[in-house]
């Protein structure tokens, strides 16, 4: 048995169309599956995941992540500190940066706090949890090849698609589309699809 735990991006939460259509995927197969509403925090966000690897780790034959945007990031963190394939779709790649322009934004009034699109509390922006990011940036700032899935869309509209491209240029697999912007929804079910084929694949 397999378990795939998907991590959601900046301002959602676990449940959501695109994890609903993975999930039903990975209950059809038998597998077992891992969708949390993640902190900002990306430490507390980060434990949550952890702590559920650890005590899953002896029960499955292979753990897979999945992430969009931030939880791209944090695919990616937790992918290479257990050794573990990710795959990462519109994936941040420097989020300290960007989450620290927007708190400058927010402190200067020029923008109000971000809301959680699902149950639209706001979020806690804060100068230690950007702090926390950069950490995890600087130690985990390569990629190891065997364990990147890459999705990107060219028309992302959030985040910067050269960024991640240049980051992961020696993925194990880049799949770059024209289209699909930063939510990605028309190309989702590729994603499935492929974290099936994965499953299949390794399982063999």
């Amino acid at each position: 048995m397999n378990l795939v735990i998907y991590l959601h991006g900046f301002g959602s939460v676990g449940k959501t169309d695109k994890s609903e259509s993975l999930r039903k995927m990975v209950m059809q197969r038998g597998d077992s599956f891992f969708a949390p509403d993640l902190p900002f925090d990306p430490i507390e966000a980060k434990k949550i995941v952890t702590d559920q690897i650890s005590k899953s780790w002896s029960n499955y034959d292979q753990i897979v992540l999945v992430g969009t945007s931030l939880g791209g990031f944090l695919a990616h963190v937790i992918g290479e500190e257990f050794d573990i394939p990710y795959v990462v779709v519109n994936p941040a790649i420097n989020p300290s940066e960007k989450f620290g322009l927007l708190l400058e934004d927010i402190k200067s009034g020029a923008v109000e706090p971000p809301r959680n699109y699902k149950t639209k509390a706001m979020i806690d922006v804060n100068e230690q949890a950007v702090a926390e990011f950069s950490k995890l940036e600087k130690a985990w700032d390569k990629a190891t090849a065997r364990l990147v899935h890459l999705f990107i869309a060219e028309d992302d509209d959030v985040l910067d698609p050269v960024e991640a491209q240049t980051f992961y240029k020696f993925s194990a697999v880049r799949m770059i589309y024209r289209d699909g912007g930063h939510r990605f929804e028309s190309h989702w079910r590729e994603v499935v699809d492929y974290v099936s084929d994965i499953l299949i694949s390794r399982r063999v």
